[in-house]
C-alpha cells in the first residue's frame, strides 16, 4: 500500500496500484476537464477558449443569439390577435400596431373608391362640370394654365396676364396673330424658320474676294465674313508644310550649337590633384586625393591656348 495525492481534489489516499484519483467522483471530474465541449446548435465537438463559450463558429453563435431574442419576445411582447380587414372583412395577422388592411389589394381598393360628388361651376370659366373629387374646382387643363397664370399675376411673380397684348401681324405672311412676347414678329415657326433661311442665303450670295499666300490668286470665300487664307486644300498643306520645315531647320542648328559647345568644354578639361577653392566638400575630395584619385576641371574654352573661336560663341558668353 503506497500514500498519494489526488491530481483533482488533492486529498492523501492508499492505493496498491498507479490510481492517480481518489474515487470515481473525481475520476468523472477530471475526465470532464480534458473532454471538448460539445456546441449547442450543431453539437459539434470544438476547442474552447473560455469557459463562456457554447457555440463552435460565428454562424452558430449567431443562431443562438436569434433563439434568445426569440425567447425574449415571447416572454415580454404580447401575443398577436387575428383582426378583421376594413375592406374584405377578412380575419389576418398584423405585422404592425397600426395595421388596418389585409393586403396592398385591399388597401388600393380603400382609397381608389369612386366618390359621388355633386356637379359644380368651374371657378375659371364658370361652365358646369363633374368632379372627380371634392378638391377639384377646374373643369381642364387650359383653365389650370390660367388660374395659375392668374394667381401668378396676383403674386407679382409675371409682369401680365397671358393674351392682354395687342394683335399684330405677321411680318412674313401678313396674318393677324395674338403674340405671348412683346418682342414676337412672326405667327409661327414656319414664318420664322423663312426669314432666317433668307438671312442665311444672303450671306452666301456676295461679291467678296481675298487672295490666296501661297499662289496669290484671288478666290471667293464660302460666306460674307469668312478670313479664309488659302484658296484650296492643297495651298493649306503647301503651308503647314513649309512651317514643318522651318522647324525642323532650327532644331538642328540648335543641336549643332549643343555638340559644338560640348566638345569644346571636352577639350579644355584638365586633370588635377588639388582641391578646389570654392568647393563644397574638400574633406571627400582629399580623401579621394590622398586614395590615387584625379578630379577634373573645366576651365572656360575662351581662356585655353589653341582653342578656335565658334560662331556661335555670343550665345553662350554671359557677362
Amino acid at each position: 500500500m503506497t500514500i498519494k495525492v489526488c491530481v483533482n481534489c488533492g486529498l492523501k489516499f492508499l492505493t496498491e496500484g498507479q490510481e492517480k484519483v481518489c474515487g470515481q467522483i473525481c475520476l468523472d471530474e477530471l475526465k470532464a476537464k480534458h473532454t471538448k465541449p460539445q456546441c449547442v446548435i450543431c453539437s459539434k465537438r470544438f476547442n474552447r477558449k473560455s469557459s463562456s463559450h457554447k457555440t463552435c463558429s460565428h454562424s452558430c453563435g449567431y443562431e443562438l443569439k436569434k433563439q434568445n431574442a426569440a425567447r425574449y419576445r415571447n416572454k415580454v411582447r404580447k401575443p398577436k390577435v387575428k383582426i378583421a380587414c376594413q375592406r374584405c372583412s377578412n380575419l389576418f395577422l398584423p405585422t404592425r400596431s397600426d395595421q388596418r388592411f389585409c393586403s396592398s389589394r385591399c388597401y388600393n381598393q380603400h382609397y381608389k373608391r369612386s366618390v359621388i360628388v355633386e356637379p359644380r361651376p368651374c371657378v375659371e370659366c364658370g361652365e358646369v362640370f363633374q368632379p372627380r373629387n371634392q378638391r377639384n374646382i377646374l373643369c381642364s387643363q387650359e383653365c389650370r394654365y390660367v388660374n395659375d397664370k392668374r394667381r401668378a399675376y396676383e403674386r407679382g411673380t409675371i409682369p401680365r396676364m397671358p393674351g392682354t397684348l395687342k394683335p399684330k401681324n405677321c411680318l412674313v405672311c401678313k396674318k393677324e396673330f395674338q403674340p405671348k412676347a412683346g418682342s414676337q414678329k412672326y405667327c409661327s415657326p414656319t414664318c420664322n424658320g423663312l426669314v432666317h433661311l433668307k438671312r442665311n442665303r444672303s450671306r452666301l450670295d456676295h461679291n467678296r474676294l481675298l487672295k490666296c499666300w501661297i499662289c496669290k490668286t484671288e478666290f471667293k470665300p464660302v460666306t460674307s465674313k469668312s478670313r479664309a487664307k488659302f484658296c484650296s486644300a492643297e495651298c493649306r498643306a503647301v503651308h503647314h508644310g513649309n512651317k514643318a520645315a522651318e522647324k525642323r531647320e532650327e532644331l538642328e542648328i540648335e543641336a549643332k550649337k549643343q555638340i559644338e559647345v560640348k566638345e569644346k568644354w571636352n577639350d579644355a578639361s584638365v586633370k588635377s590633384s588639388e582641391i578646389p577653392a570654392d568647393s563644397m566638400f574638400p574633406e571627400e575630395i582629399l580623401a579621394f586625393i590622398n586614395r590615387g584619385g584625379q578630379i577634373t576641371q573645366y576651365l572656360n574654352p575662351v581662356w585655353v591656348e589653341g582653342s578656335k573661336p565658334s560662331e556661335y560663341e555670343d550665345d553662350f558668353i554671359t557677362d
